[in-house]
Order: C-alpha cells, then structure tokens, then sequence
C-alpha cells in the first residue's frame, strides 16, 4: 500500500481517539479563557496601576505582576501549541488577545 493509503486508514483508526482529545482540549482551552478573564480583571484592579499608590510601592507591585504576566503568557503559548496541533487555533486567540490587553 501506498503512503497515502496508510494514512488514510490510520486517520480512520484513530479518528475517534482524536476527536475526544479535541474536545478535551478545546474544553481546557475554554476553561482557561474563562480564568484569563478573571485573571485581566484583577490585573486591572491592582494597586500598582492607581495613582495613590505611589511610586515606591507601584514599581515592588509591578515586579511581582511582571513575573506573573509571563508566567500567564508561557500557559497562553503552550495552550496555543496544543490547539493548533488539533486544527482549532482560534480557541486560544481570545485568550492571546485577554493577555495583550494585560
């Protein structure tokens, strides 16, 4: 049999293994979103981002915020990683766009 052939059957064969990944990871893409949300509106409320805070404490605040919206960005990455391996980018494009706005 053909390269081709092989293939096609061995889509066929793991075509339902597949689509249940799919759904699990769109899922766990959805769920992260969700969290993201959360995540920019409590980025936004943060005190580092009020003028009364002066700068002293601002400048300590947003180290710490620094390191957590890199940490967000590697779980956004890996998340986009995941998605485009099962075809479906744009579940996380909502989520890339969440973190920019961060």
């Amino acid at each position: 049999a053909t390269a081709k052939k092989k293939y096609t059957i061995l889509r066929k064969a793991i075509k339902p293994a597949m689509e249940v990944e799919a759904a699990r990871v769109s899922d766990e893409a959805k769920e992260f979103e969700g969290k993201m949300e959360e995540y920019r509106e409590s980025f936004l409320q943060q005190p580092a981002l009020k003028f009364a805070t002066g700068v002293e404490e601002a400048y300590a605040n947003l180290d710490v915020m620094a390191v957590e919206l890199r940490e967000k960005e590697a779980l956004a990455r890996s998340g986009k990683e995941i998605a485009e391996l099962f075809d479906f980018p744009e579940v996380c494009a909502t989520v890339d766009e969440i973190v920019a706005s961060c």
